[in-house]
C-alpha cells in the first residue's frame, strides 16, 4: 500500500501553505487565491510554526460574510477552525481517502509532531489509485496473456469510444452521444 508521504513529494514549499495566526484574514484570502488553494495551516509564529489550526475560505464566508463582518482587520485567529482531522505522512493513501469520504473533505492536512508538512486533495488521492489500478492491470494483463507489453488504459479507452456530433435539429437530442466501436 502507498502511503501519503509518497504524495507529498511535489508539496515542497510548506511556506505557499501557511499563515500565521496573527495575520489579516485579508492577506490569507489572498494567500489562497494566489496559490490557487482552498485551505492553509494556521501556525502560532513563524520561528515554532506549531500547527493550531486550518484557514479555509468557507471559514472566512461562514465565520466573516455572513455575520457581516466585513472588516479588513479580523484576523485569522478570530475565525481559525481549531477542530481539523489530519493524517500522518504513514498512512496509506486508500485510509486518507476513506477519511476524507466519510468526513466530506476536499483537502488532507498531513502533520506530524504538530508540524506541518503538507496538505493532500482529493485529486491527489483519486490519481494516485487510478495509478495503482492501471499497474494491477497492466500485471494481469501480462500474466494472462503471457505477453510483456505494457497495457495503456487511455489509448484503450479512445478505442473503446467514438464520439458523434451532436445533432440539434433534434429536439430529443442535446446530448453528447457516447457509442461503442
Amino acid at each position: 500500500m502507498n502511503s501519503i508521504k509518497s504524495l507529498l513529494k511535489g508539496n515542497t514549499n510548506l511556506n505557499d501553505f501557511i499563515v500565521e495566526e496573527g495575520s489579516e484574514a485579508f492577506f490569507a484570502l489572498k494567500k489562497l487565491t494566489h496559490n490557487k488553494m482552498t485551505a492553509l495551516f494556521v501556525c502560532d509564529s513563524k520561528i515554532s510554526n506549531n500547527i493550531v489550526g486550518i484557514f479555509t475560505e468557507k471559514d472566512y464566508y461562514k465565520n466573516v460574510v455572513n455575520r457581516g463582518n466585513l472588516s479588513l482587520v479580523v484576523t485569522v485567529k478570530d475565525i481559525v477552525n481549531r477542530k481539523v482531522p489530519f493524517v500522518n505522512s504513514d498512512c496509506s493513501v486508500e485510509d486518507c481517502f476513506q477519511l476524507m469520504k466519510d468526513l466530506n473533505l476536499h483537502y488532507m492536512p498531513v502533520i506530524e509532531d504538530n508540524k506541518a508538512l503538507g496538505i493532500v486533495t482529493k485529486e491527489d488521492i483519486i490519481d494516485s489509485l487510478i495509478e495503482k489500478k492501471e499497474f494491477l492491470i497492466n500485471q494481469l494483463t501480462v500474466y494472462i496473456t503471457g505477453n510483456s507489453q505494457e497495457y495503456d488504459s487511455s489509448n484503450a479507452k479512445k478505442e473503446k469510444l467514438k464520439v458523434n456530433e451532436l445533432d440539434f435539429n433534434n429536439r430529443d437530442n442535446f446530448l453528447l452521444k457516447v457509442s461503442s466501436a
